[in-house]
């Protein structure tokens, strides 16, 4: 359950993140904006199916006690939270691509990392892995954008 847990803090922590980027774009790139508030609900639909697994299986103790979260990757992620401070769309964007990019390592240390992990675990956790891809190349994508349009505007 520790690992349900850890997942769950990260995707709020994800979605604390988000919200604060689309605050801080709001009103200035209305497409930014939303594509934010969209990475946060996807993270709560996470939360919701990682919540939904601690109910109906917990219960059943199927999920071996003990499985977590590696220090160094969650270290990573802490890292990204606590340096998206910084303002400005190409900054937010590049914190976003950083810390999709961490989600990215922790997902991956949770599936390669935890071999007791139930196989229907596994798969959940592996759709949401290949989401949470999907969401770094849209960031990457965005962060490529700007760092382009910043170079040509300048020339």
């Amino acid at each position: 359950m520790e690992l349900l847990n850890d997942l769950i803090q990260i995707n709020r922590e994800r979605i604390a993140e988000y919200e604060k980027a689309a605050r801080e774009t709001a009103g200035i790139n209305a497409d930014l904006s939303c594509l934010f508030e969209t990475m946060a609900e996807e993270s709560r639909t996470y939360i919701n199916d990682l919540l939904n697994i601690w109910i109906e299986e917990g219960a059943k103790a199927e999920i071996p006690d003990g499985l977590a979260i590696g220090g160094k990757v969650y270290r990573s992620w802490m890292s990204w939270k606590n340096s998206s401070g910084k303002k400005g769309n190409r900054a937010i964007l590049t914190s976003c691509k950083y810390g999709e990019g961490a989600i990215q390592k922790v997902y991956e240390e949770v599936l390669s990392g935890n071999a007791a992990l139930p196989a229907w675990l596994r798969k959940l956790l592996a759709d949401q892995k290949s989401h949470l891809k999907l969401s770094h190349d849209k960031i990457n994508r965005e962060q490529l954008w700007y760092a382009t349009y910043n170079k040509i505007g300048r020339a």
